[in-house]
């Protein structure tokens, strides 16, 4: 029992209800080893004793919370202060809050303008609860709170960070129903780029895309990748930008070295980057290195004619630079680390390079400046690209820019896993208990992040990333955003059935994510899939965050689908994901098939439960076609196809364009008729190219296809009727 009480204490769930609504026990291995990544050592009954009795200790003796969410309606602010030493009648309160700005406001109250709201003894120490007039925190910002609590002969200092977030998320005061695309820009076919797809690739998508009067255009994680790793949802950070989406030939270096572009028109470079651009899926580790050969010669080129010469371009590159701070010079330090050990993870380096702070490393700087320099130049040129992609967005009329997705976690080899390491929780990976589709659960391979370490350095970390990902863009999806609420974590060697729900500190983080949106104009999608409570789901529309609403799922208990006019206002609309078939290919049960061929069902029965569970879902797709009067001439409900033509999938994204939602989303890989996922969940790489398949056909052939544009007119013809409707009702309207 009282291991229980001290992980309670600690944001333990001792109890969940896993996918399959099945209850589930947290056992006590479990529960010790989370408490130890937290710090607190649980091997014995003393030691639980002893955690928890230092616990209340720490409580009682901290004058002010860490952090403060602050909202008009809140009147008091709560010090813990020691009695004995501190009466009230000689108390005197000084404190100071200070905006973003630097400008300081005081105030001052006496013990008798107090009161005590409780008391307690503590170590034979009487503390006590004083209240007293919480000074006011307006406009929305963020505020640093000191506190000085003093009579004549003893003073104790307190400080604190205050949240003063907006009411909700930014929301465009209009009641127009937008529409964009999705894209997952490594697997873009064109013929310019070097094997994957780049920021220019981008930059000719949206333009595209404004001339069919899209609203935004979505892309995968864009974050700094890892050696090895595929998946865009495992970055090595998320504060900074993968290199390999870099265009060489748009680099101003690039156009005016005729030396390094004469070395990259020369074979067997040449037949290299053809080989690549032919190649069915993206060879991540080819693309890199061959990129790689041509930026560093870019690099000593503006070095020699920029940098040595203190150019404006020069000028602009130590601006940069300026502005990315302590930690673009930590992120540039790891990557050369990276470069000196071989892309080995920072946990196999030397003892003295494993940490951020660590010695050795002022020696490793000097004499590695150039090496690290180098990877500062090439955020720079990311970031530069990145912005010209999103003034190509203003230009175009694509009002709300890109639309970026954020992971929910780091690579624990990264760079943010290395110089935020003090505020992980080491030896534990996040994942999902088991459900419908993961019997057996599943373990990303991801470090979630200490919620106690992360609020005690004033959620700088968190902070930074929203504000860095907003940059360039006006829409963001928060991944698995319940990991705002809690998060499954899964002890290193344990199964993934014996995770543990971890809380984190839900309403200080919301509040952050509002403040960032508003100051940044970006409206904020949840991603709410899966087993999401009804009051996380609440909370997150009281924030004014848009659900995620994805056609495949939505079904009556009857099993019927979800009529478009039962959608909620405020949500985000797709019919498929990146992580679910392409519509062609739930269709036709290619994902059924690759299922059944390697082995993932039991029993042949339950092979045919599953193509009898699609062929049902087939039928209601057609059914609420029918309903809506969306089926194409020649279809019968009776004979449903087992192959969906274009015609049909057009049907699909007109019915999902009818709802009332504020944003509906169409995928690339639906638009340009692909059968093949993007990514297929807990499938090994080897068995499926999940993040690796291109799209069958170049841009340069899909953008001038008339079946694509009558499938984008569609959308935008629903869109704009459905705006029309909409015109009466209020823009917040839920």
């Amino acid at each position: 029992m009282l291991l229980r009480a001290l992980a309670r204490r600690f944001g333990l769930l001792i109890e969940y209800r896993d996918g399959l609504h099945r209850k589930r026990a947290v056992p006590a291995h479990t529960l010790r080893a989370v408490l130890e990544s937290l710090g607190v050592t649980s091997a014995t009954v003393n030691d639980v004793r002893k955690a928890l009795a230092e616990v209340l200790v720490q409580e009682w003796r901290r004058v002010v919370e860490p952090v403060i969410v602050y909202s008009s309606s809140i009147q008091s602010l709560t010090l813990s202060l020691p009695l004995d030493e501190i009466g009230l009648d000689r108390l005197v309160i000084e404190g100071t809050v200070q905006n973003d700005a630097g400008d300081i406001r005081q105030f001052h109250h006496r013990g008798r303008s107090c009161r005590i709201q409780d008391v307690k003894m503590v170590n034979g120490q009487r503390y006590g609860r004083v209240v007293l007039p919480f000074p006011a925190c307006a406009p929305p910002g963020y505020y640093q709170l000191h506190i000085r609590a003093s009579t004549s002969d003893r003073t104790i200092d307190g400080r604190a960070l205050v949240i003063a977030p907006p009411p909700k998320c930014y929301l465009p005061r209009s009641t127009r129903r937008m529409w964009g695309m999705t894209l997952q820009l490594a697997t873009l076919r064109s013929a310019t780029n070097w094997g994957c797809g780049d920021f220019s690739d981008l930059r000719r998508v949206i333009q595209w895309a404004g001339e069919h009067r899209a609203d935004t255009v979505g892309v995968n994680p864009l974050c700094a990748g890892m050696p090895g790793v595929i998946s865009p949802y495992s970055p090595s950070s998320r504060l900074f930008l993968d290199p390999m989406y870099l265009d060489i030939t748009a680099i101003p270096e690039f156009q005016r070295s005729e030396r390094i572009r004469r070395r990259v028109i020369r074979s067997p470079l040449r037949h290299a980057l053809a080989s690549l651009r032919e190649r069915d899926t993206v060879d991540y580790a080819a693309v890199r290195s061959i990129k790689r050969q041509v930026l560093e010669p870019l690099y000593n080129e503006f070095c020699i004619r920029h940098l040595d010469q203190r150019t404006a371009r020069a000028r602009a590159f130590r601006r940069f630079v300026k502005h990315g701070g302590p930690v673009l010079q930590r992120f540039a330090v790891f990557q050369a680390l990276m470069d000196r050990f071989d892309g080995t993870p920072w946990s196999c380096w030397p003892p003295e390079y494993r940490t951020p702070n660590a010695p050795m490393l002022d020696a490793f700087c000097a004499a590695y400046a150039k090496e690290v320099q180098f990877h500062q130049y090439l955020q720079w040129l990311c970031d530069t690209q990145l912005g010209v992609a999103d003034q190509a967005a203003q230009r175009a009329g694509v009002g709300l820019k890109l639309y970026h997705d954020l992971p929910i976690g780091i690579h624990p080899g990264g760079a943010d896993a290395w110089m935020f390491q003090s505020q992980l929780a080491h030896g534990m990976s996040i994942g999902a208990p088991p459900d419908a589709f993961n019997l057996q659960g599943q373990n990303w391979g991801l470090v979630p992040f200490n919620p106690r370490q992360l609020r005690a350095h004033g959620y700088e970390l968190f902070i930074e990333t929203i504000r860095r990902t907003m940059r360039y863009g006006g829409v963001l999806r928060l991944d698995h955003v319940m990991g705002l609420f809690r998060l499954f974590w899964i002890p290193d060697q344990a199964s993934n059935a014996d995770g543990v729900y971890v809380r984190y500190p839900a309403e200080e983080l919301l509040a952050i994510v509002a403040l960032e949106s508003m100051r940044a104009r970006v409206m904020v999608v949840g991603e709410d899939l899966g087993t999401v409570t009804s009051e996380i789901r609440r909370r997150l529309r009281q924030r004014g965050m848009l659900s995620y609403r994805v056609l495949l799922f939505e079904h009556t208990p009857s099993g019927r689908v979800r009529r478009p006019s039962r959608f909620p206002d405020q949500a985000l609309v797709a019919v498929t994901t990146h992580d679910l078939p392409t519509i062609r290919g739930f269709w036709d049960g290619r994902d059924i098939e690759i299922k059944a061929r390697l082995g993932l069902y039991p029993t042949a029965r339950a092979l045919r439960d599953a193509r009898a569970q699609r062929a049902r879902e087939r039928r209601a797709l057609l059914e609420a076609l029918h309903r809506t009067g969306l089926l194409p001439p020649g279809y019968a409900l009776d004979a449903v196809p087992s192959i969906c033509p274009d015609d049909l999938c057009e049907a699909l994204y007109r019915y999902v364009a009818r709802t009332p939602s504020r944003l509906v989303i169409v995928t690339l890989e639906d638009l340009v008729g692909e059968r093949e996922a993007p990514n297929f969940p807990g499938i090994p790489v080897a068995a499926y190219p999940s993040w690796q398949l291109k799209l069958e056909r170049p841009l340069e052939q899909w953008m001038k296809d008339p079946v694509v544009a009558r499938l984008l007119r569609a959308v935008h013809r629903e869109r704009r009727a459905m705006s029309l409707r909409n015109n009466h009702r209020s823009p917040l309207t839920d």
